[in-house]
């Protein structure tokens, strides 16, 4: 039985591919606001954060069950096998609680909390021969299901030196062959960063849990190559009570990982979680950064809980394609593409003040809200579809969200980069004051017909790739058209030898004509 579950580097190239894909994918999005007074909700098990699931016979405390943010506030009653007492015997326990009614909420019961595991009383080991003649002994260990758990009390010294207590805990791990749970809260160590040593594999594939010293206070940066948990091949928990910073690429690609608990991690790197594929759910109640491709290709993640998040990096949940709902409440900043490709996701919130710079929300096909909260530059418009900026002198259209048909917006000055991706029902698109096309703007649009913009003084790269329906351009003259914009046909070169003058050109079908 499994007893408990409990320097810039290489990750820049994720980063930058998680930009690279933002170009490459679409979008079909609708978006509005929530307003008025709302029926009371009932709360759900998901709703709750369960804690303490694993202990010892000798020492069981309550199980803890918390809200998530936004979640029902009321009082929560814990109850085991049916019981309200706690078991002290070894066992398993059906966890299950009651909510009771609070503001906007209403009462539920019989949620399940999981199962409280009850093991015997552990000694810890305090020397390597002894970590070495425990594991001999131990039943069990022959599958990750049945991993033997292991609690040490040793020093780890210099974890990156050959001879450290790190690296012979190791080797007697991989001589005993057997999988672990590996409980390392007692064990003393140089420093406070935990470096696990990416260049080396002895032994890291039969953890499957691993419990941090109680004096880590930050987990080592990797790099796409070798990420700090390289090798950690059936890892599926990991648990850092005091730590406080997450490096890049830190558990980059492991595959494995189901459950990751870091309460007090303010900081979370670049890809420090890319490709954990088998990762469900990311809650960090203290987590103030989280980097670039941070979650990126975690496609098993269904929720993202950072209550006190302010920044989002570039492609932060790319490809979370299972991602279903996402609270920032203190977002000051959202990077372009943070959620691309997140199918499946039909909820985001975050404030109006919060700083936007391009199409967060590319490939998000799903999206039926989203909540600004409080004041801002950000508002929404044409019946909540269309997600815009102030900025000087008018708004920017940062993303228009399942558009389709004709489209005009009179008080748009920029259309922003990704703003149209993909919507391929659009058909003509009448901007009359808009000064700046950027990037990608109407990329994949392959149905957009008309596009007029006769203000437009610069259109950027791919703002019209693969729009391969478009038959009618309005543009002022002396328009800046980069030389990638990718308009229909050979446009750039009619436009220049018409001396770019303004007015409407028309395609033929194999050539351009006008003005």
């Amino acid at each position: 039985m499994k007893t408990i579950k409990t320097k810039f580097s290489l990750c820049g190239v994720i980063a930058f591919a998680a930009i690279t894909v933002f170009l490459i994918a679409g979008c079909n999005i609708n978006v509005s606001t929530s307003s008025g007074t709302s029926d009371p909700k009932t709360p759900v098990a998901g709703d709750f954060t369960v804690g303490n699931l694993t202990q010892y016979a000798d020492n069981v405390i309550a199980v803890t069950v918390e809200p998530k943010s936004g979640k029902s506030g009321g009082t929560v009653t814990v109850y085991y096998d049916g019981a309200i007492s706690l078991p002290q015997g070894v066992g398993t326990y059906a966890v299950t609680f009651n909510v009771a009614k609070a503001d906007g909420w209403n009462a539920a019961t019989g949620l399940s909390g999981g199962t409280l595991t009850v093991i015997p009383p552990v000694e810890p080991v305090d020397s390597l021969e002894e970590a070495a003649a425990y594991l001999s002994e131990a039943d069990g260990g022959e599958s990750a299901e049945d991993a033997v758990y292991l609690l040490v009390k040793i020093d780890l010294e210099d974890m990156t030196d050959g001879d450290s207590g790190w690296q012979q805990l190791l080797d007697a791990i991989a001589d005993a062959d057997k999988f672990i749970t590996l409980d390392l809260s007692l064990c003393e160590m140089d420093g406070t960063e935990f470096d696990p040593v990416s260049s080396i594999s002895t032994g890291k594939d039969k953890i499957v849990s691993i419990t941090l010293p109680a004096a880590v206070e930050s987990i080592a940066s990797g790099n796409s190559s070798y990420p700090a948990f390289k090798n950690f091949d059936n890892l599926e928990i990991v648990n850092g009570a005091s730590v406080t910073s997450i490096g890049d690429c830190a558990f980059a690609k492991c595959s494995s990982l189901t459950e990751v608990s870091f309460p007090l991690a303010e900081s979370i790197g670049t890809a420090a979680f890319a490709d954990c594929s088998s990762l469900t759910e990311a809650s960090f109640p203290l987590a103030e950064s989280i980097g670039s491709s941070a979650f990126a290709n975690c496609s098993s993640l269904t929720k993202a809980n950072f209550p006190l998040a302010e920044s989002i990096g570039i492609g932060a949940f790319l490809l979370c394609s299972s991602l279903t709902e996402a609270s920032f409440p203190l977002a000051e900043s959202i990077g372009i593409g943070a959620f691309y490709g997140c199918s499946s996701l039909t909820e985001v919130s975050f404030p109006a003040s919060a700083y936007i710079d391009g199409n967060p929300f590319i490939g998000c096909t799903a999206l039926v809200s989203i909540n600004l909260t409080g004041n801002g530059g950000l508002s929404v418009t044409a019946n909540g579809k269309a997600l815009v900026k102030d900025v000087t002198g008018g708004k920017e259209l940062i993303a228009y969200l399942s558009a389709a048909g004709s489209i005009s917006m009179d008080d748009i000055i920029s259309i922003g980069i990704g703003a149209f991706r993909d919507c391929s029902s659009l058909t003509e698109a009448n901007f009359p004051l808009a000064e700046s096309i950027s990037f990608g703007a109407f990329r994949d649009c392959s149905s957009l017909t008309e596009a007029s913009f006769p203000l437009a003084e610069s259109i950027g790269g791919f703002a019209f790739l693969a729009c391969s329906s478009l038959s009618s351009i309005t543009i002022a003259a002396d328009c800046d058209i980069d030389s990638n914009a990718q308009i229909r046909g050979d446009f750039s070169d009619y436009y220049d030898s018409q001396s770019k003058a303004a007015g409407t050109y028309t395609y033929n079908g194999s050539a351009w004509e006008g003005p």
